[in-house]
């Protein structure tokens, strides 16, 4: 019991540490046709990307057709969602369905391109949309919103046939949707002219009314197409409240001057994550191995989130490509090229991200399950797994608010001692663990004497060597146990029930409070106990009601109530 309880401290310590510090960066890939590849080829592909530290992938709600696209074998035909406006092609979210389940069994989330807005070109991706509105009315006639609201609302509440998932409300496998990919690339004069239908802002609007999971981002998707079309970071999606994320198309020289540029992004975005959702080298131009390494290197730097276009699987089925003789895209990097790509997809990782992304992408540890089906968030909101903490108001409030976590089961160790105090002793100001540490553990305890005479880490009982949590974490938590069996050794009689029972309730409700919008508080009250351990009044209805229930408890049990007939 005594690991458990410092296993779930240690946890739940460094969590709230993490949390306040910057979180990480991260790293991805585009690819449209994954979808269409056997398979196989799709699980020694996601291997390859798990393997890299990939965070996340992006794919298209879009057809396949079987033959070769980008050196791959695509075995399957995938119909459009949409070949009549307003019916739909439940196989092609199949599809990605199935692929969504692959990657978030390897903690890797996905974007999701609703619709390509290359299909309005009139080329060979043209779709019902183009017949019916062209490239420009798209983008300004409402009866085009409807339909396109529609299809959106169909995607949204699509129900998985493999992971039997709603998508709307599966953000361990949904990072976000974009409004689309590169919206209003084929007609640019609503972009130019800022948008005037209010076509961006009324998507991402009706995507959050329909019921989105708030975890779920809504990403612009590259407005406009290319950075270099000025439209990236119009006011209308920076000024809108539904839109959470502004994504970056961008397919520049090297060195790109990432890093120089990232200020000014971030500065326009208006409060809004910025990341860059599609970038490349031209094969055609520069060395892509050695530009590879120094363009994410310099992403890194500034923590700037980047997904590559593309990451292509190697090449099979006989289907031969070389990006060098792709014209229209030459940026292409095959997996098994040699180019070193897993060093700075890794290095994301561990730089620190320019924003927080605290929560989107974290939100996936608190789900992974081990083999007996436990995850951390069963583990940490279980009343039956007792956990323990000193002070559990922050880490409630960072549980709940960034992560959807509703902490259960827990012991408030401060709580505890405020309860054990002896009668005439005041309970109305909480004490800090380092006074608690001093007066209620005896010197001779070896926990007190490794807090006392720090020296090794791996002095603690606690150790790993991992490097996830800090040495004053570990020394923190060691000493919990010895604490709560300080506490609990008092407490744990018939004349201090009510105490227990008081400092147990309490508890539950610093975790209740901390659920509530946060306000301001008075700093003077952040350090006095509950007003039920130090009021008369409010003391006194509590041991009123607490003997009432020892009586009602002792009442039932001599008439039997509960018990079977006989």
């Amino acid at each position: 019991m005594k690991r458990l309880f410092t296993t779930l401290c240690l946890a739940l310590t460094h969590l709230s540490q993490l949390t306040e510090a910057k979180s990480g960066s991260w790293s991805g890939t585009n690819n449209y046709f994954l979808q269409g590849m056997s398979d196989s080829a799709q699980d020694a592909y996601i291997q390859t990307l798990s393997s890299y530290n990939t965070k996340v992938v992006r794919l298209w709600v879009n057809q396949a057709s079987k033959g070769c696209q980008k050196g791959s074998q695509i075995v399957r035909d995938i119909p459009q969602l949409e070949t009549t406006i307003g019916q739909y092609n439940k196989v092609t979210l199949d599809e990605i369905d199935k692929l969504l389940v692959k990657l978030s069994d390897k903690n890797i989330k996905a974007i999701i391109s609703p619709h390509d807005a290359n299909s309005l070109i009139g080329d060979y991706r043209k779709d019902a949309y183009w017949a019916r509105w062209g490239s420009g009315y798209f983008y300004e006639k409402q009866d085009a919103f409807d339909a396109y609201d529609a299809r959106l609302s169909y995607i949204l509440n699509y129900k998985g046939a493999y992971s039997g998932e709603v998508w709307k409300n599966w953000p361990h496998a949904i990072f976000s949707f974009n409004l689309q990919n590169e919206p209003m690339t084929p007609g640019p004069s609503n972009c130019k002219n800022g948008d005037p239908s209010g076509w961006a802002c009324g998507r991402a609007t009706f995507m959050r009314n329909a019921g989105l999971d708030s975890r779920i981002l809504i990403s612009t998707g590259g407005l406009g197409g290319d950075f270099s079309h000025g439209c990236t970071f119009l006011p209308a999606v920076t000024q809108c409240k539904a839109i959470d994320a502004i994504s970056v198309h961008r397919y520049a020289s090297v060195p790109g001057k990432w890093s120089a540029n990232l200020p000014s992004w971030l500065s326009q975005a208006n409060g809004k994550k910025v990341y860059l959702e599609e970038w490349g080298v031209d094969s055609q131009k520069y060395d892509q191995k050695s530009a590879f390494v120094t363009e994410v290197n310099d992403m890194n730097s500034v923590g700037l989130p980047n997904m590559y276009w593309q990451l292509l699987p190697p090449s099979s089925g006989g289907c031969s490509y070389n990006p060098k003789n792709d014209a229209g895209d030459p940026f292409g990097i095959y997996t098994n090229s040699g180019a070193n790509l897993a060093g700075p997809i890794n290095g994301a990782t561990s730089s620190g991200a320019a924003q927080d992304w605290t929560g989107k992408l974290g939100n996936a540890a608190f789900s992974a399950a081990d083999n007996s089906d436990m995850s951390l968030r069963v583990l940490l909101e279980s009343k039956n797994i007792p956990k323990m903490g000193f002070d559990i108001r922050g880490i409630s409030r960072i549980l709940f608010h960034q992560f959807h976590v509703s902490l259960a089961g827990v012991h408030d160790i401060q709580l505890m001692e405020l309860a054990s105090r002896k009668g005439g002793q005041t309970k109305k100001f909480l004490s800090g663990l380092a006074n608690c540490i001093d007066q209620d553990i005896s010197n001779e305890d070896p926990d007190k004497v490794r807090w006392l005479n720090p020296t090794d880490a791996k002095d603690l009982q606690f150790y790993q060597d991992l490097g996830h949590a800090p040495y004053w974490i570990m020394k923190r938590v060691e000493i919990f146990p010895s604490l709560w069996e300080a506490y609990y050794t008092k407490l744990n009689k018939p004349k201090n029930a009510v105490w227990l029972h008081l400092a147990e309730q309490e508890s539950e409700q610093r975790v209740h409070d901390a659920k509530k919008k946060r306000k301001k508080a008075r700093t003077e009250k952040q350090s006095w106990g509950p007003e039920v351990f130090w009021d008369d009044q409010q003391k006194q209805i509590a041991k009123e009601a607490w003997n009432k229930s020892i009586m009602l408890n002792k009442l039932l049990g001599d008439l039997g109530i509960g018990r079977d007939d006989e």
